[in-house]
């Protein structure tokens, strides 16, 4: 269930966003304008992907908990909007560099 939503802007190309994964949060990734690099691994496994989103093409990506994540905008502004089961927390933010 959807529980907290907000919006997060880039303003430059190639700015990232992320590099942390989640014990409880949940999180939904859809691309309202630009193009993103979703890059995701799974802290346990150490299994990697790397997914292309178009915002144009009408897709989300789901990101579980366990699985760290790092967006990053491919032109010069992108807004993507963040649909989350809770909302943040500091303590639920575990820093984990995606490479």
């Amino acid at each position: 269930k959807v529980k907290f939503a907000y919006i997060s802007k880039f303003l430059e190309k190639n700015n990232a966003a992320g590099n942390h994964y989640h014990l409880v949060k949940q999180e939904i990734l859809v691309p309202l304008h630009g193009i993103f690099e979703v890059y995701l691994e799974d802290v346990k496994t150490k299994e990697q992907e790397m997914i292309l989103m178009r915002s144009e093409e009408n897709r989300a990506v789901h990101i579980r908990t366990g699985i760290s994540h790092k967006i990053v905008s491919k032109e010069d502004t992108g807004i993507l909007l963040v649909l989350a089961s809770t909302p943040s927390a500091s303590q639920d933010e575990i820093e984990y560099a995606v490479k």
